[in-house]
């Protein structure tokens, strides 16, 4: 029987399978599906690109700063920044301005500054002001100085009713540090008792949560005045404030011959706390004073009070309490109008609902009618009302 040729088998598709001893060739679709490298050339193009939009933001950015720099120098820089502050003010306040000079870099001259809101009024004249604004990168302001001829300070009556309690601070936090030394030739005070003083001079500083006043000195028309304040801005706001006046007052008319005036030293200190309507402040007070010149002491003998009170600040009466220690007071020596005195003892005021409770125990060593602006009374004890 004759054999069957073999038919040799076609070109098709390569099987795959275990065993198999033929050679796979080149997959055609893994060579498709496979990823391939950037080139080169590219990733230089992006990096390029990247580098000259990058160094053109820089070049912006520090055009419109030297752009920026210079037009701080002009010197009417000052007086456009005063203009939108006014435009920015709330409702109730004003901001006006005349004769302004100077540049937010290095400072300048206003000829007059008035601002104004519902219950109060300052006018200042001639301020000189001294500045740089490199601090300002360190977040601080710092003035090399803030000088004023006069200013002048007016309250104005308030609408709201007697009954209504004022509202009270809780904290007084700046957004940044500040020194500013500070001078007033001449402050008034324009009120129904106004008051003229000279001369003041000294630091306000803000730093670390703290405000700090430091008043160098004052002149008043009766002696010279310093301070010294201290107030954390954050709750509960504690205060620390000190007083030291040193005042000339004349004597009655009867003693000036021998005394002409009386040297009288203050010293007061203020603790406690600003914030809320639980804060409470601690006042001592202690008066000394004597004639000037020693043949007078027979005259006209030293005086001495020591005085406390309690004070509620934000309260509708804001004396709790006060008490005071006399010893050998002429009212007519501290205060023009008074009459003459000699007062020695203990009187305690605290208020009432019509007015104020007043314990007394007084004696008047120079008692006289009263047509000699003295009172007639030797000596006083009990309570009273006023």
């Amino acid at each position: 029987m004759a054999s069957r040729p073999t038919t040799p088998p076609d070109d098709g598709p390569e099987v795959f399978a275990a065993g198999a001893t033929h050679n796979a060739g080149p997959n055609a679709y893994a060579a498709a599906s496979g990823k391939h490298p950037k080139p080169a050339p590219r990733r230089r193009r992006l990096l390029r690109h990247f580098l000259l939009a990058f160094a053109a933001l820089i070049a912006v950015v520090l055009v419109a700063a030297l752009v920026a720099w210079q037009w701080l120098g002009r010197d009417d820089s000052l007086a456009y920044v005063l203009q939108r502050a006014a435009q920015s003010l709330p409702a109730d306040q004003q901001l006006q301005t005349e004769g302004v000079r100077g540049s937010l870099r290095r400072g300048g001259h206003i000829d007059r500054l008035r601002w104004e809101s519902a219950t109060l009024s300052v006018e200042a004249q001639d301020i000189d002001i001294g500045w740089s604004l490199s601090p300002l990168l360190q977040k601080t302001l710092r003035l090399g100085k803030l000088e004023a001829a006069r200013v002048v300070v007016t309250p104005i009556a308030q609408t709201q009713p007697k009954n209504t309690p004022p509202t009270p601070l809780q904290q007084l936090k700046l957004p940044l540090d500040v020194d500013v030394p500070f001078s007033v030739g001449e402050l008034v005070w324009a009120a129904s008792a106004p008051l003229d003083a000279k001369a003041l001079s000294g630091r306000y500083r803000y730093s670390g949560d703290e405000h700090h006043l430091e008043v160098t000195g004052i002149d008043l028309p009766q002696g010279r005045i310093s301070a010294d304040l201290r107030l954390d801005g954050g709750a509960p706001m504690a205060l620390d404030a000190k007083l030291q006046a040193q005042l000339q007052a004349e004597l009655p008319h009867e003693e000036a011959q021998a005394t002409r005036s009386l040297g009288a030293r203050i010293d007061a200190q203020l603790k406690g706390t600003l914030a809320g309507q639980e804060a409470r402040i601690a006042l001592t007070a202690n008066l000394s004073a004597e004639p000037q010149g020693a043949p007078s002491a027979q005259v006209a003998p030293p005086m001495q009070m020591d005085a406390t009170a309690t004070i509620a600040p934000w309260a509708l009466q804001p004396l709790l309490e006060a008490q005071a220690e006399l010893e050998g007071v002429n009212l007519a020596a501290l205060l023009p109008d008074a009459p003459a005195t000699m007062l020695s003892g203990h009187l305690t005021v605290s208020p009432a609902e019509d007015g104020w409770n007043l314990e007394t125990d007084l004696s008047n060593a120079r008692p006289a009618p009263w047509d000699k602006k003295r009172p007639a009374g030797r000596h006083h004890k009990g309570p009273c009302a006023l």
